[in-house]
């Protein structure tokens, strides 16, 4: 499992009849929601502050996700296993939540970009928002400078 927090910009409005009240008009929808992959050293806990900022600011709602050895979610972290957790993530963002792709924009930070960036190659989005994206995949995966191919830093 891979541990998610959903931050939604829908308030009641004020004058608005109670969210107990079965004649509540629901608030008005985000313009987006955010798909917000973290850097390697953070996970949504830690991310919460800043999170919620984002959506105060932006007025969009925000899915974040951690990636498996990361956080709450089990397993182990890994190229692979992370672009799996985001087309999870997507996944059960249009199936489950009913966003769609064009109300959707994948934001990365730091490692997060190369997840996002492999994302935006398979997935449909509105767009993308890469905050300080890394220099090089091999450089964050440890390999030292070393050649290594890698599907999160080839071009789209």
């Amino acid at each position: 499992d891979v541990a998610c927090l959903f931050l939604s910009t829908r308030r009641p409005s004020a004058g608005a009849p109670s969210a107990s009240s079965a004649s509540a008009p629901p608030a008005p929808a985000s313009p987006y929601t955010i798909v917000f992959s973290h850097c390697n050293s953070d996970d949504i806990g830690y991310l919460l502050p800043d999170l919620h900022k984002l959506s105060l600011e932006t007025g969009c709602d925000i899915l974040a996700y951690d990636y498996r050895g990361f956080g709450r979610s089990e397993g182990s972290p890994s190229e692979h296993t992370c672009s799996t957790n985001h087309r999870a993530v997507l996944r059960h963002a249009r199936e489950r939540l009913g966003l769609l792709p064009a109300r959707t924009v994948l934001m990365g930070q730091s490692l997060g970009s190369c997840v996002v960036l492999q994302g935006a190659r398979h997935e449909p989005c509105a767009g993308v928002i890469i905050d300080s994206a890394i220099t090089s995949g091999p450089e964050v995966f440890g390999c030292g400078g070393l050649p290594r191919a890698s599907t999160c830093i080839k071009p789209f």
